[in-house]
């Protein structure tokens, strides 16, 4: 009882750290939000960081009809789904193969693939924009999608082998004795089972093609 009376200062002074690390986070975003709903008027002739007098839609209005930010967001959706797609489509066979079926140059095949965790991306965008104007994928979807989708195998490859070594082999035994093919049971038991690791790839590379911004401006 006398320990935890002790420890009330320190638990308060903690307490009052997060508070205020959470209104530093949290106050621009408050301030954007706020911004945005005043008038041009407000916006020139009113303190910044003074509420509005009203919730003005103007401004949404404009941004949604005027300006081009419904195709920018369009397209980075589009651009962000397909690489999505893409990576996991392509990855988790791979690493099923290389981590689960007996293949000889597994550790090869690898060894290949942690090798392009060594390339940037950002020293073949010139090659690539080179290739991409010569075959008429410039200032196309593909173009952005499929540099990304090459870039992110790596490391997708990568995580969910390592996510798949520590599945047991008496599983996949199991579904062999009841007559399931290696595609059945990839399709029926692995690629269920790695909802974890997918919903993490999909954060993993869906906020960083979100974000992404260097390679669209090539």
């Amino acid at each position: 009882m006398i320990k935890s009376r002790k420890n009330i200062p320190i638990r308060a002074v903690f307490y009052v750290v997060i508070l205020i690390f959470v209104m530093i986070q949290v106050y621009p975003i408050f301030w954007v939000i706020c911004s945005s709903l005043k008038t041009p008027d407000e916006m020139t002739y009113t303190a910044q960081y003074a509420l509005p007098s009203g919730f003005y839609l103007g401004n949404y209005i404009s941004a949604l009809t005027i300006s081009s930010i419904p195709r920018y967001f369009l397209n980075s959706t589009v651009v962000a789904v397909l690489t999505l797609l893409g990576i996991v489509v392509l990855g988790c066979p791979v690493a099923f193969v290389i981590s689960k079926v007996k293949v000889k140059y597994a550790n090869a095949l690898m060894a290949f693939f942690l090798f392009g965790m060594m390339v940037p991306i950002f020293s073949c965008l010139v090659p690539m924009f080179q290739i991409y104007n010569r075959i008429g994928l410039r200032n196309t979807y593909w173009a952005l999608v499929l540099p990304q989708i090459g870039f992110g195998l790596p490391m997708c490859i990568y995580l969910y082998t390592g996510f798949f070594k520590f599945m047991p082999d008496s599983l996949l035994e199991a579904a062999v004795i009841d007559g399931c093919n290696d595609f059945q049971i990839f399709g029926k038991i692995i690629f269920p089972l790695s909802k974890a690791i997918t919903v993490v790839m999909t954060l993993y590379y869906g906020v960083g093609r979100w974000n992404s911004y260097f390679v669209e401006m090539i």
